[in-house]
């Protein structure tokens, strides 16, 4: 069992990764930065919130992993009492393309705010839909800040299950600059294109290959080697399937293949506004350290 970093658990309670208030609060923050997830129409009747606010009910809503109807009760605690309906409404005209730009929005604030992060890692886990037992994927590129201990989502993608992993996975390493990290990856992303694109973009693949001889020459001169010590960092990101599971099953109700895959987005989303609180509690805390130092 991996030991925790002093003050895990005091960050982990100050940050309020619970709380609809805070939760909202970091929402509303990703709205403004990014704009309201779609735009109200000027015909039918007058919605009963903002584009802007629906965004930050339907995200909180996904973050607290509550149903339609009792979400009722986030929407008055934070604004009005709106019905169950118009939550729906509200959830079926948000984007999935707003979702991943605010998964990539709130791993930039987190990225600025701790500086450097330590090592990148791509995988993948299934979640399945209750109503009809289909089976869906949530494929992340995950940043692990090794000082904090802290898990971050660089990007997310949400497919169906026959999908393979390597060529999402290209798409999620192009959308990130590294800077000589290592990024690892298990067997379904065992591609020389894949291993091309981390190296444009500042990586350093550390993947495992499918078949079991060593690498070829040219794989080797080419720095496609694998390296078993380093791949070892690779287990942390079970952390955060586990924590999917155990708070949300890895589950969804949505009828629809399209509702279905944008839940799936918004707890991805939901996971990096968690972290988001996490780094402001840990900073939080550093700082009233320095000023304690400064006068003793």
């Amino acid at each position: 069992m991996t030991k925790r970093k002093p003050g895990y658990y005091k960050n982990y309670e100050r940050a309020g990764i619970n709380t609809n208030r805070f939760l909202a609060r970091v929402a509303r923050r990703v709205v403004r930065r990014l704009g309201p997830p779609f735009k109200a129409c000027h015909r039918g009747r007058k919605l009963k919130l903002s584009p802007g606010q629906a965004g930050v009910v339907v995200v909180v809503q996904a973050a607290q992993n509550k149903t339609f109807r009792s979400a009722e009760d986030v929407a008055e605690q934070l604004y009005k009492r709106v019905d169950h309906v118009t939550i729906w409404r509200y959830f079926h005209r948000v984007s999935s393309g707003w979702i991943k730009q605010a998964v990539s929005l709130l791993y930039n604030m987190i990225h600025i705010r701790l500086k450097r992060a330590e090592t990148f890692m791509l995988d993948s886990t299934c979640f399945v839909c209750v109503r009809s037992n289909a089976l869906l994927k949530l494929h992340v590129f995950v940043c692990y800040f090794v000082d904090l201990g802290l898990l971050a989502l660089a990007g997310a993608e949400a497919t169906l299950f026959y999908c393979h992993d390597a060529p999402v996975g290209e798409g999620l390493v192009e959308a990130v600059e590294g800077d000589g990290e290592p990024l690892l990856a298990d067997r379904g992303y065992d591609s020389d294109r894949l291993r091309r694109k981390c190296r444009r973009q500042g990586f350093a693949p550390n993947i495992r290959f499918r078949r079991q001889s060593a690498p070829t020459t040219q794989e080797a001169t080419q720095g496609f080697g694998f390296d078993p010590e380093g791949y070892r960092m690779r287990g942390v990101v079970e952390g955060l399937f586990g924590g999917s599971e155990v708070r949300y099953g890895n589950e969804t109700r949505c009828k629809l293949t399209s509702h279905r895959l944008k839940d799936v987005l918004l707890k991805a989303l939901s996971f990096n506004i968690r972290a988001y609180l996490r780094a402001q509690a840990s900073l939080l805390t550093s700082a009233r350290q320095r000023i304690s130092c400064l006068l003793k």
